[in-house]
């Protein structure tokens, strides 16, 4: 494979093509380049019909979480004041991290599809027997609705009551705030 006929800023980011000294394992001729450069110059050389079996993440989605008046991320305090399981939140890091990089069809079941209060969702994150029903609220956006979640406020389900009591109240109340003052709201994980 050659680079002619590319862009000369692309060529020199693929790096010059493969020559007969490039080593070769089993029957494949591999390139002496790392894996993200080869997959550049291939896709640049090949039509796209060639390129059935490569996988296009579609853009990103940004999950945030509310932050108190002193800067605390809510959602971090509330797993520690709960004595949260570290599985059980690495389970629910884990399901952030699938939504942030394809959004809610990634992770069905985790956000539900109908609100619990205006504007608010829950989020299950379910435990093993003896472990707390974990059921974070939080809202899409809530600037860009359809690229976006806020975790507001964590709550517990017990007997399919969320408790705080007052938990959906509350998290109406953050994304008012929010809404006020978008620095109450930090791009970070859980755990």
């Amino acid at each position: 494979m050659d680079v002619e006929g590319i862009e000369p800023s692309v060529a020199e980011f693929c790096g010059p093509a493969p020559t007969s000294s490039t080593p070769i394992l089993g029957r494949e001729f591999l390139p002496a380049l790392p894996n993200k450069e080869y997959n550049a110059r291939v896709m640049l050389k090949s039509r796209s019909k060639y390129n059935a079996g490569v996988i296009d993440f579609p853009s990103r989605w940004s999950v945030y979480c509310f932050v108190s008046p002193r800067g605390e991320n809510v959602i971090r305090d509330w797993l520690k004041r709960e004595k949260v399981p570290a599985a059980q939140q690495a389970d629910f890091q884990m399901k952030i991290q699938l939504l942030e990089s394809g959004g809610p069809h990634y992770v069905p079941g985790f956000i539900t599809e109908t609100p619990v209060a205006k504007d608010v969702y829950k989020a299950k994150i379910k435990g093993n027997k003896g472990w707390m029903q974990l059921r974070p609220l939080l809202c899409k956006g809530p600037w860009i609705m359809d690229r976006e979640f806020t975790f507001l406020i964590g709550a517990i389900e017990k007997d399919r009551v969320l408790l705080p009591k007052d938990c959906k109240e509350r998290a109406q109340e953050n994304r008012r705030i929010l809404l006020a003052d978008q620095s109450r709201r930090r791009h970070e994980g859980v755990v």
